[in-house]
C-alpha cells in the first residue's frame, strides 16, 4: 500500500495527521449531489467502500483506533481517492 501523507505512522509509533485537509469531504460531495439531484452510481459506492476498507485495515494493522466514522471525516481527492481524516488526531 502506498504511503499516505495525511495519515502517517512515525518511527516512534506516533501518528501524524494533517491539521486541515486540502480535500473536499464525502459530506461535501453528498450535499452537492443532493442540491443537484444527482445520486452516487453503484460503481462509485463500491469504490468508496473499497477505499474505506483499505484505510481502516491500514489503521488496524498499525494499532490505531478510529471510532468516529462520518462522511465529514472522509476526504475525497480529485482522483477519487478517499482519505480518513480525524480532526481530534490532527497535530
Amino acid at each position: 500500500m502506498p504511503s499516505d501523507p495525511d495519515l502517517e505512522l512515525n518511527d516512534d509509533g506516533s501518528l501524524s495527521v494533517l491539521a486541515a485537509s486540502p480535500y473536499r469531504t464525502l459530506q461535501d460531495e453528498r450535499d452537492e449531489r443532493v442540491v443537484e439531484g444527482l445520486a452516487f452510481e453503484v460503481n462509485e459506492l463500491w469504490s468508496i467502500l473499497a477505499s474505506l476498507i483499505l484505510g481502516f485495515s491500514y489503521l488496524q494493522r498499525n494499532g490505531v483506533s478510529f471510532g468516529a466514522v462520518r462522511t465529514s471525516n472522509i476526504a475525497v481527492e480529485e482522483s477519487g481517492l478517499m482519505r480518513i481524516v480525524h480532526p481530534l488526531l490532527a497535530l
